[in-house]
């Protein structure tokens, strides 16, 4: 077995990991609360659905656009890894205010979280699988993960700008002044 294969294999076991993640954590979290209209919710989950089984396709080694650098397929390792915990971070630190990306919501009793990561950053979920997905496509040794890049920044931006606007309507000026505080995606620069 050779280094590729166990990055390979790795990469997939640990979205596997923060797939199970978040299925558990979204059962502890109460979801019968008043949901923001969405009608574009299938759209989005079929979406999720289909880029997790491109990155699968690419990660079993059905790529296109290969390149040969092991130390940046390492790189790349090391992306999913960070993406990963600072999407689970952010998770975890929610809690109940948690809603999926296309369950977006105000819950009773909602909280606006501005300690942990948050205190830095607004959207660490956002941010971490925007890396985390980045680092998979380049474990996979493909030039695909710069055109992923763009796109996901591009995705991930409207997701937050999205959730910004619920929020800012729900916290008003508190929230205004976090926006003023924080960056978007990643801590210090976006």
């Amino acid at each position: 077995m050779n280094l590729d294969f166990w990055m390979r294999a790795l990469t997939i076991i640990i979205f596997i990991l923060l797939r199970v993640y978040w299925y558990s954590a979204k059962q502890k979290t109460l979801l019968n609360k008043g949901k923001s209209p969405n009608k574009w919710v299938y759209l989005e989950k079929m979406a999720i659905i289909l880029s997790a089984g491109f990155i699968l396709v690419n990660l079993l080694g059905f790529t296109v656009f290969v390149f040969e650098n092991t130390t940046i397929q390492i790189l790349g390792f090391i992306l999913v890894i960070l993406g990963c915990m600072k999407a689970i971070v952010g998770r975890h630190i929610l809690g109940n205010n948690w809603a999926g990306s296309y369950e977006y919501q105000i819950k009773k009793d909602h909280k606006l979280i501005i300690n942990g990561i948050y205190k830095y950053i607004r959207h660490p979920i956002y941010g971490g699988m925007w890396i985390a997905v980045t680092g998979a496509f380049i474990v996979a040794r493909t030039y695909l993960f710069i055109p992923i890049f763009l796109l996901l920044i591009i995705f991930m931006t409207y997701l937050a700008r999205r959730e910004e606007k619920l929020l800012s309507e729900h916290f008003g000026e508190k929230y205004t002044e976090y926006i003023m505080r924080t960056k978007m995606l990643i801590p210090f620069i976006y």
